[in-house]
């Protein structure tokens, strides 16, 4: 499956289900695992890629930014640095619910 096909079908249920109106895009993606661990794992697996978690991740994130009107989000212009579901610190974006 597409990182982009799993998006369209999936994504506005996940942001519906994140509890706080603002959250990070690790939020979106450790709701994501919890929700759809299978298919998670699927999308990992289908990456032909030497880094399949990165390149999963950066394509999550570019389809919520270029999606964002229709998910109903906003992006607050800044980031954060949190710690990725495997536990590897890096900057996220903060997503506002509109």
């Amino acid at each position: 499956m597409r990182v982009s096909d799993f998006m369209a079908s999936y994504a506005a249920e996940i942001i519906e289900r994140i509890e706080k109106d603002v959250f990070t895009s690790w939020d979106f993606i450790w709701q994501l695992m919890l929700e759809h661990e299978l298919e998670y794992i699927q999308l990992l697996n289908d990456q032909n890629t030497e880094h399949p978690i990165w390149d999963v991740h950066k394509l999550i994130g570019r389809y919520l930014s270029e999606h964002s009107e229709e998910l109903g989000i906003d992006s607050t212009g800044e980031k954060k640095r949190d710690l990725s579901p495997f536990g590897k610190g890096s900057a996220t974006e903060i997503w506002r619910k509109i």
